[in-house]
């Protein structure tokens, strides 16, 4: 490469290595690390995985508990959270029937310590924890962690509107 042209290039690289930094702000307002750009490493969204798995097939078999409603309800959850801000499909009306399962499921056995999910209902949520999944693997961990953020302030009973969109 001539000399002149080897120049233009490093330049320009330089200049995309910095706007790249400079336009990837996590809402804290800190740059996102490389590491946030990347999916989260595969053990860890398998172990998150298994764990909405292990509360589907325990309220699906009727030997569920607060924990496992309660887990299933955190994913439909988060997984809306990550449909908002770009990472997977999920049709609205469908996410409302899986909150609405999950819902269900909870006062039900809140008021009878019965913790299950009607035949119905198990579908609607394995198609939730199916999505989870997916999103866990292959959404950037700054996406999962802002989802994950938002759930812990919906929870705390703060506002948890759709954190402020990064540019990747």
């Amino acid at each position: 490469m001539m000399p002149e042209r080897r120049k233009k290039k490093e330049t320009a690289d330089r200049e995309e290595s910095q706007l790249g930094t400079k336009a990837e702000k996590r809402s804290g307002g800190g740059p996102v690390s490389k590491s946030m750009r990347l999916p989260m490493p595969r053990a860890k969204a398998d172990e998150l995985a298994l764990r909405n798995h292990i509360a589907l097939a325990s309220m699906r078999e009727g030997k569920g508990s607060s924990y496992a409603a309660h887990t299933l309800l955190e994913a439909v959850m988060v997984t809306g959270f990550l449909v908002e801000s770009g990472h997977g499909q999920l049709d609205p009306a469908r996410a409302l029937d899986a909150e609405k399962a999950a819902c269900d499921a909870i006062d039900r056995g809140k008021k009878s310590d019965q913790w299950f999910l009607e035949l119905a209902d198990v579908e609607k949520l394995a198609e939730i924890v199916t999505l989870y999944d997916q999103q866990f693997r292959d959404a950037p961990l700054s996406a999962v962690a802002d989802a994950s953020d938002r759930l812990v302030r919906f929870k705390a009973g703060l506002p948890f509107g759709l954190a402020r969109k990064r540019r990747f």
